[in-house]
């Protein structure tokens, strides 16, 4: 075989690999297409045109409006609300995709579900073109919840996630008062008061002598003292960090009340009064000192204590187990 017919064969050899590769292409491609026409969307409406979303949960009406580019809940624009948690929902709204679609004539709403929805939400967008969806039964091999759409007549299948995105009260949409999570070793006070007692923590950079097999040599160390108004005794280096280490762990896992309004409500209802706790630090970013103090309430009867951060209205409930370790006993 010559050189000329060599390479003859080679470029015909190199042209069906290219024939080849591009009908895999082509393939690819139709099949991504096909799959793209087959995803359809359960609204034509994008998430940042939706203004208003209203559900029921549990028996609560929750409504919730954009102003501008933030959303805030309708009945209180002082409400915190978590601005993440209302973008998931309108984002989960208008990507909602219909799974599978059923059409009868005589739908049976009792049998999906729907008769009596788990959960039903209205939105409207900017234009005020009104929407409604509603959640029934929970298919488990399909993963999905069976849905009406604007009393349409037609049963939707769509993904469990869209009705999971409103599977909160209102109080789980609230934003809790900040506590600033501070470093042991930035501390630089700490002051807890109880019923008109209150003991002030405060250190000393002392020298101390170390003997060593030849020499006696000196070194500065931080001494804690608790002050009583009366007497100054030195802490036990263990115990007060340990305490420290309670002091700085102590979060709030859910509110009461996102507003109490007054300093006598507060008293009345919440017994929030004098009993507290106020830490001062270096701020470790700016070097600045600062403080923060917590007001105990009452209990909840659930476990749970009520408490307050600075002058802040907004009621947190703290674990009960975790304030009486620091106050000693109950309330």
């Amino acid at each position: 075989m010559n050189k000329r017919m060599r390479n003859m064969l080679v470029l015909s050899g190199v042209c069906v690999l290219c024939f080849v590769g591009y009908g895999i292409s082509v393939a690819m491609q139709k099949d991504t297409s096909q799959e793209e026409e087959k995803s359809e969307k359960l609204f034509a409406v994008s998430a940042d045109d939706i203004t208003q979303i209203t559900y029921n949960w549990q028996e609560e009406e929750i409504a919730l409006e954009k102003d501008g580019n933030d959303w805030q809940y309708k009945e209180d624009a002082a409400f915190s609300l978590n601005q993440t948690m209302a973008e998931t929902m309108s984002e989960a709204l208008s990507g909602a995709e219909v799974l599978q679609k059923i059409e009868e004539k005589d739908v049976d709403l009792q049998s999906f579900g729907l008769e009596t929805p788990a959960l039903a939400v209205t939105f409207s967008d900017g234009d005020g073109q009104q929407y409604q969806l509603s959640f029934g039964n929970y298919n488990t091999a399909a993963k999905g919840y069976y849905a009406m759409k604007n009393d349409d007549g037609c049963v939707y299948m769509v993904d469990s996630e869209t009705m999971t995105d409103f599977e909160y009260g209102l109080y789980d949409l609230l934003v809790l008062d900040e506590i600033p999570s501070v470093d042991a070793d930035y501390v630089s006070g700490i002051t807890i008061s109880d019923s008109g007692k209150t003991t002030e923590y405060t250190y000393q950079i002392e020298e101390v002598q170390e003997e060593t097999t030849q020499e006696e040599t000196s070194a500065s160390q931080v001494v804690w003292y608790a002050w009583d108004g009366t007497d100054k005794v030195r802490c036990d280096s263990t115990e007060f960090a340990e305490l420290t280490d309670e002091i700085l762990k102590i979060s709030a896992s859910n509110a009461a009340d996102y507003n109490a309004g007054s300093a006598k409500k507060l008293s009345e209802t919440y017994g929030i009064a004098d009993r507290m706790i106020t830490v001062t630090y270096v701020d470790a970013d700016t070097d600045e000192d600062k403080n923060y103090t917590l007001h105990f309430g009452s209990s909840d009867g659930a476990g749970n204590v009520y408490m307050t951060v600075d002058d802040s209205m907004q009621v947190q409930l703290v674990e009960e187990s975790m304030v009486n370790s620091i106050f000693g006993g109950g309330n």
